[in-house]
């Protein structure tokens, strides 16, 4: 259930945030989580979360993750959270390079499995 789920709730996302007023909203509130995380890197876990990444990058004083550059703390997002893998992966990755500061932020989580699923708690942007 919950991949078919998330996938069709990843493509409301996804179709939202073509609305330029939608995704300004989502790409402050994003920069806001990393501001008061300390994050100043950010990171996505999915296509959904890399285009996120991209756009708050884009406007704001946060840079997007780079494995060869020093970061203090990371934001990692993502659009849809159900079961958390995209999550999980992420932050293997993260700290496969020694990056193991690190803040999870998504647009929708589809319950405390997600959360669960990720082992950290998540703030919702």
């Amino acid at each position: 259930m919950w991949p078919i789920a998330a996938a069709s709730i990843g493509e409301i996302v996804t179709a939202a945030l073509a609305d330029p007023t939608a995704l300004i909203d989502a790409t402050n509130r994003l920069a806001d989580v990393a501001r008061a995380n300390g994050c100043d890197t950010i990171k996505g876990a999915s296509p959904i979360g890399d285009s996120l990444a991209g756009a708050v990058a884009s406007v704001h004083t946060i840079r997007l993750y780079d494995a060869t550059t020093p970061a203090t703390r990371v934001l990692v997002v993502d659009g849809v959270l159900a079961t958390g893998a995209a999550l999980s992966l992420a932050l293997e990755e993260l700290k496969a390079s020694g990056h193991t500061n690190t803040t999870l932020a998504v647009l929708v989580d589809l319950g405390a499995t997600g959360a669960a699923a990720a082992g950290q708690p998540v703030t919702e942007a």
